[in-house]
């Protein structure tokens, strides 16, 4: 009787713990749903290592709502549409010009249907039936009607067409008209359909894991930890404070059993260049009692001190087990004691002249290394100055650069992003900061998008619209602004410093350098690529081919216009030159935003957040009474760098915190890293996010884009599926930078166009209301 009651000792044991791990079951607080950012939540996402997507797999083409933070609430958006699309809205985004393309990342590759959310274009002639084909993979469907009302068409994928990875799906569109030709505005962009979305589907989901989606949210507010269920990646955006010593970390087990121990990869990493500290360790805890036995694990953050980091926790846990764990913690070093930047000692008054050329690319100027002679003379004024290689414009287009460039803000905290929109009064611009400080102030602006009825002539006692003057074709010439500026310098009858803002048209279009400058095109060419719109258009649009030297010639064009500006700003350079006061002048030689040459499907500028239309010269001279020698000319600039720069060559300190930084302040006052924020015209609009090492692309739909720089320069090669955990950390610091209120805004009171300004935007370009070509 005994030995039989000592056999059921084991047994009973056995029981009651089973009976208690079920209890602890029961009781283990649920896995939250969507956290909204708020403050009190940190920026994460939450990757599943295996998801099933089930039988449908969805391409979303519509912006969503609220808010950006809902991209992160879901799983990654599986697709990137490429070219041959317009912003995303919120019920979807126009098809234009002569297709369309969205690329899916595929791990499965039985998918057998295509579904395309579509209507036709509204504005298409009456009478006219709208078709579309399919093209993926080498295969080509038959065309499908698109009737005028949202209808789901379908196109059936044969075995054995899609790979794992990326696979590309055009979408060719028989007929296009644009809202010009069809009566409806001044829009020449020729529109096909408007789509809402694109879909994959199969007849039974897939094997690849739960069926559940990992929600993208998993902070628990009432332990203040992430709690993970499944195995996966959890990525965090993080900055580093100076003087951090170590980053402590801690992990703790629920219900892991230590014959099923939890893997833990950890890494912490810097987003613009290979810095990087990991650990890796396995964790449990006892299934008899369910206690979790928390690891604190600590990083060296000596080598990232300062550095904007993705912090990336990879786990692998057995199902039915989790993880909680805590946000990242800080273990300091005695903070460091901040050196004071030398340009608050200056006390001498130079002159301080900014000359824009609009629309110019770095890449085209002969003194970053263009193989053209195009700026013989800006070359000559380069080797005496400061070659800033990597300057960046917040915006590619002129309305929401030039605020920038004046106050130093960000388009995010100026908000002057359309035509709606004008500077506000509370702003305080270069040109008051340097008025308050004894100067003379004028600007010459050929352009009206830098115009007084935006508010961009606040601190200017003089404030020049040559358009207004004469008729626009002669405005846009360079060396009538250079012949007007000149006039004002001989009339100077006083001796106080002054400052001059001066913003040329070339190279921005039409392209037409005139016979003298018109030497990079080829003069054998006779086809019908001009510099003129039209082209720049249908070459954007595929209207016109760009090879047989269309787009040579295109090029070559431009590269006059920008030859003639520099040719005008040597003329100018050379009157400054004359002047007394040149041993104590400033010079900076930039550009409000770049232009695209089909890099990326486009032409002109506004459209994207491509370094084409983005990097731009930065050319700094300066008296040889301010010290250079520890300037760093290689790392990132923008262009709201420029108020504080030329601020600090005064002595003078911005009253307000401003996005820009002084370049020439002691490198022990800088933040060590940067992240550039871009964005375009779209409304809602895309965002770009910079540093030296990444470019990460959102738009309002989702999808993105991802690129290493270092690896590939030219932007091509979209690592957004394979290096996802990367892609998730920078688009939540987007995000996060996005969400934060306006400093500033821009004024409520619409700005008045008047008709001069009207036929001088035609004459360059813009078409529409809002700045765009």
């Amino acid at each position: 009787m005994i030995t039989a009651r000592r056999a059921l000792v084991p047994i009973a044991i056995a029981a009651c713990a089973l009976a208690l791990v079920l209890l602890l079951r029961q009781l283990r607080p649920g896995l939250p749903g969507t956290v909204p950012f708020n403050g009190t939540v940190p920026a994460h996402y939450f990757m599943a290592a295996a998801h099933d997507p089930g039988s449908v797999l969805e391409c979303r083409l519509n912006a969503v709502e609220p808010s950006l933070w809902e991209i992160w609430s879901r799983p990654l958006q599986p697709c990137s549409a490429d070219r041959g699309w317009t912003g995303a809205a919120t019920w979807g985004a126009w098809a234009f010009g002569a297709s369309s393309a969205v690329t899916f990342w595929l791990d499965d590759t039985d998918w057998e249907r295509v579904t395309v959310r579509a209507k036709a274009y509204d504005g298409l002639p009456k009478g006219s039936q709208q078709t579309v084909r399919l093209e993926l993979a080498g295969h080509t469907s038959e065309p499908v009607a698109v009737p005028g009302g949202w209808t789901d068409l379908r196109f059936d994928i044969p075995p054995g067409v899609l790979r794992p990875g990326a696979n590309r799906a055009l979408l060719r569109f028989s007929l296009r008209r644009s809202p010009a030709e069809a009566g409806r505005g001044k829009d020449e962009l020729p529109l096909a359909a408007a789509v809402e979305r694109i879909s994959l589907s199969r007849a039974t989901p897939g094997e690849g894991g739960r069926s559940d989606p990992a929600p993208g949210q998993l902070f628990d507010r009432a332990s203040s930890r992430f709690r993970i269920d499944r195995s996966g990646t959890l990525v965090q955006p993080i900055a580093i404070p100076p003087g951090t010593a170590e980053v402590a970390i801690e992990v703790a087990a629920r219900e892991t059993s230590a014959t099923h121990p939890a893997r833990v990869a950890i890494s912490l990493a810097s987003i613009d260049d290979d810095r990087v500290e990991r650990d890796a360790f396995e964790i449990s805890n006892s299934m008899l009692n369910g206690a979790a036995r928390p690891a604190v694990r600590r990083l060296s953050a000596a080598k990232l001190a300062g550095a904007n980091c993705l912090l990336r926790i990879d786990v692998d846990v057995a199902e039915g087990g989790s993880l909680d764990i805590a946000p990242p913690v800080f273990d300091h070093e005695s903070p460091p004691v901040p050196t004071p930047a030398p340009g608050a000692q200056r006390t001498r008054r130079p002159d301080i002249i900014l000359i824009t050329l609009d629309a110019a690319r770095r890449d085209h100027f002969s003194c970053y290394g263009y193989s053209r002679p195009t700026t013989p003379f800006i070359d000559r004024f380069a080797g005496q100055a400061l070659v800033f290689d990597a300057a960046f414009a917040l915006a590619p287009y002129t309305l929401c650069s030039v605020p920038t460039m004046i106050t130093g803000l960000s388009f995010l905290d100026h908000g002057v992003t359309s035509r709606d929109a004008t500077l506000n009064e509370q702003a305080t611009t270069l040109a008051e900061y340097l008025r308050a400080a004894g100067y003379r102030t004028a600007c010459f602006s050929a352009t009206p998008n830098n115009t007084a009825a935006k508010g961009f002539d606040q601190g200017y006692n003089e404030f020049i619209e040559l358009w207004h003057e004469v008729p626009h074709a002669r405005a846009r010439q360079p060396h009538y602004v250079t012949d007007r500026v000149k006039a004002w310098l001989d009339a100077l009858d006083d001796d106080r410093p002054i400052h001059l803002q001066v913003h040329y048209v070339p190279p921005h279009g039409p392209y037409l350098p005139g016979q003298r400058f018109d030497r990079f095109t080829n003069p054998s060419y006779g086809g019908p690529c001009t510099g003129l719109f039209p082209t720049l258009t249908g070459l954007e649009v595929g209207a016109i081919d760009p090879g047989a030297g269309c787009l040579e010639q295109v090029i070559g064009l431009y590269d006059g216009n920008l030859l003639a500006a520099d040719d005008a700003v040597g003329v100018l350079l050379r009157s400054l030159q004359r002047r007394e006061r040149w041993r104590d002048t400033v010079v900076l030689i930039t550009s409000d935003h770049g232009e695209a040459f089909l890099e990326h499907g486009r032409m002109h500028h506004n459209s994207t957040v491509f370094d084409e239309m983005l990097r731009v010269p930065f050319i700094l001279r300066l008296p040889d009474w301010i010290a250079t020698d520890t300037v760093d000319v290689s790392r990132l600039v923008t262009l709201a760098d420029i108020v504080p720069t030329l601020l600090g060559t005064a002595g003078i300190r911005p009253a307000a915190a401003l996005e820009g930084i002084d370049l020439l302040a002691d490198q022990g006052a800088f933040p060590p890293a940067r992240a550039v924020i871009a964005t375009n015209t779209d409304k809602p609009r895309l965002l770009g996010l910079r540093t030296a090492r990444w470019k990460a692309i959102l738009s309002p739909s989702g999808q993105g884009a991802l690129f290493d720089l270092e690896r590939d320069p030219g932007e091509l090669d979209n690592l957004v599926s394979v290096e996802a955990p990367t892609f998730a950390g920078l688009g939540l610091m987007l995000t996060q930078r996005a969400s934060q209120p306006a400093s500033l805004g821009p004024a409520a009171a619409r700005a008045e166009v008047t008709e001069a300004d009207r036929e001088m935007l035609r004459a360059l370009g813009y078409v529409d209301g809002d700045g765009g070509n």
